[in-house]
């Protein structure tokens, strides 16, 4: 299942982001679209939160622990992570 979100950057932004594809297309060794580059985003993000913050909520842990394992299960976005 997959759903549509749409994001709103401003220009910096949007150089940032085109430039992570660039870099994530690099690690991987292969091209990567806005998706991957999305996905891999957010595993780093998900892992930081789990491994260099102390989340207070249990159940905010929890939920953010469980995405990630869910993020990474199928890895359909070709295992494009940093």
């Amino acid at each position: 299942m997959t759903r549509s979100i749409t994001l709103h950057l401003t220009d910096a932004e949007a150089d940032a982001f085109d430039a992570l594809t660039a870099a994530v297309g690099q690690l991987s060794g292969r091209a990567v679209d806005a998706e991957a580059t999305t996905a891999a985003a957010l595993d780093l993000c998900l892992t930081r939160a789990i491994d260099d913050f102390e989340l207070p909520d249990p159940a905010v842990r929890e939920l953010v622990a469980r995405a990630r394992h869910n993020l990474r299960r199928s890895w359909t976005r070709g295992n494009a992570c940093l």
